[in-house]
């Protein structure tokens, strides 16, 4: 009986405490790995219908990342020179960015929305103070930096 008693008790304690197993490291595991669900989603865009159905996915893990990265913040600031900072950019720089660019081939005209998902709005923002900074034509082609003033 007081087995049972002592057990109710814990588990009670246990309901109304919670009970996260979320560790920093294996948050920094999940972060990662959603990043990289994000490029094998993006390297499914081949067309405007398959970026139409990315779009979905790419916007429930855009909101899974962002999630977890909340609950990394409860840690302390990430430093990009960690070993998970290193993981996370080199995850988005050998996976994302060349999907991205494959997405942006196959289905140009969703490219935008699928960019501002994958970087949370910041790819609207970006392209909109260069257009007021440099118009529209956007240099591009052998020289192109040349000709863009800085």
């Amino acid at each position: 009986m007081k087995t049972k008693c002592l057990f109710i008790t814990l588990a009670t304690c246990l309901l109304v405490c919670g009970c996260n197993t979320d560790s920093k490291e294996s948050l920094e595991k999940k972060a990662v790995s959603i990043m990289g669900k994000m490029a094998k989603t993006l390297n499914t865009v081949d067309s405007e219908a398959a970026a139409n159905k990315a779009i979905i996915k790419l916007e429930k893990l855009q909101k899974e990342l962002n999630e977890t990265k909340a609950k990394l913040s409860e840690y302390g600031n990430q430093d990009i020179a960690s070993e998970y900072g290193m993981r996370m950019f080199n995850c988005y720089m050998n996976q994302v960015i060349p999907a991205l660019e494959k997405a942006q081939k196959n289905a140009p005209e969703s490219y935008d929305t699928i960019a501002d998902i994958i970087t949370s709005g910041e790819h609207t923002k970006l392209k909109e103070e260069h257009e007021k900074s440099f118009g529209t034509n956007i240099p591009t082609g052998e020289g192109a930096f040349n000709s863009v003033a800085v």
